[in-house]
């Protein structure tokens, strides 16, 4: 069929002559019908290319939804990332901050060496006289030195962020709760020299003793305790049980004639992925931040040059920064598709591909016929 052009042409030659004749009163009957014959052909004609020129646009772009379909399902699997992802760390770190969503209770094994505690606000001990001493001196500070001693006992209650950083052969807790109580309970045996203050008390050979300092009073629920801090010799100390829901590296560091600042203190470590068999290994002064975690397994040992921290579970949250750049590790649903079921996500993306294919060929036919 002859374009729109020509036919247009055609009939502006047949209007043109149908009129010229039709003012001929000369002009036989049968020769004016067939020229209007004619035009109302050419009219039809043009009518209908005009009909098939327009469902063709809306074909071509009714056949472009499947394409535009698959391209946002396949951008949305690529870019959104997956809710939860398993993880498993091994790192070296100078501290390490918990936010621990339940109440915990901490126990270490005895050690020879001194214990530092500060910022209770009660102390309970076996010994009555060393009672009466506390509540004489108001004092907040304790330092005990023993053959043997241990920490037996270290409360924690629900929400409370407990911070640990091992330093100058000391490992060092510090407890910052909403609520009170805390409790530490020490217990000791063998000669002894304690530091109430600035009291100082030689004890001499004596079987186990015991003392429980305490921040905040739980009849008291508002406001928050003290920080509670405690120091404890840092070797072999291990430190098992804990579940927190996010892990923190910072801690602060010399910044100069600018004063103190607030830097990364991890040393190097490694995060894997299983789900997706990445790895990621972090440098000193990189960050780390882990948030919604459900820990499987956390172990942290107190060395001679930080902390060591191994760890199992999942993370909703997964996040470094090198300098400015920021990056989350977290995979994207479509990176885990297809590292679990590659053989469906291939057998469904031909399906769609088969499907995208079959519609615009439906259309596009429409369209010719």
């Amino acid at each position: 069929m002859a374009g729109p052009e020509p036919l247009a042409r055609l009939r502006d030659e047949a209007l043109a002559r149908w009129t010229t004749r039709l003012a001929d009163p000369d002009a036989p009957p049968a020769e004016l019908l067939g020229l209007q014959q004619r035009l109302q052909m050419l009219d039809a004609a043009l009518a209908a290319l005009a009909a098939r020129q327009r469902p063709r646009a809306r074909r071509w772009g009714a056949a472009g939804w499947p394409v535009l379909l698959v391209a946002t399902v396949l951008l949305l699997a690529a870019t959104v990332p997956v809710r939860s992802v398993p993880l498993s760390l091994s790192l070296q770190a100078g501290s390490v901050t918990l936010q621990l969503p339940q109440a915990v209770q901490l126990e270490l094994p005895a050690q020879a060496g001194p214990v530092r505690a500060e910022g209770f606000t009660q102390l309970q001990s076996g010994d009555a006289a060393l009672e009466d001493l506390a509540r004489q001196a108001g004092a907040d500070r304790l330092r005990i030195e023993a053959t043997e001693l241990r920490l037996r006992s270290l409360q924690l209650p629900a929400g409370s962020r407990l911070t640990l950083q091992a330093a100058g052969g000391q490992l060092l807790l510090q407890v910052e709760a909403p609520v009170p109580p805390v409790v530490a309970e020490l217990q000791w045996r063998g000669q002894t020299r304690l530091q109430l203050g600035d009291l100082v008390q030689a004890r001499p050979q004596a079987d186990t003793e015991w003392l429980r300092l305490q921040a905040g009073d739980a009849a008291r629920p508002s406001p928050a305790p003290p920080p509670l801090l405690l120091a404890l010799p840092a070797a072999g100390q291990w430190l098992r049980g804990l579940r927190p829901e996010s892990l923190r590296f910072a801690e602060r560091v010399d910044g100069g004639a600018a004063g103190a600042a607030v830097g990364s203190s991890l040393h190097e470590g490694l995060v894997q992925l299983p789900a997706t068999g990445g790895q990621h290994r972090l440098a000193a002064g990189d960050w780390l931040e882990l948030d919604g975690l459900a820990v499987e397994r956390l172990a942290l040992q107190a060395t001679g040059s930080g902390l060591a921290m191994t760890a199992s579970g999942s993370a909703t949250g997964l996040r470094t920064r090198v300098g400015d750049f920021e990056q989350s590790l977290k995979p994207s649903l479509l990176e885990m598709v297809a590292r679990h079921h590659l053989v469906g996500l291939l057998w469904s993306a031909a399906a769609m591909l088969w499907g995208a294919l079959a519609w615009t060929r439906r259309q596009l036919t429409g369209a010719a016929a």
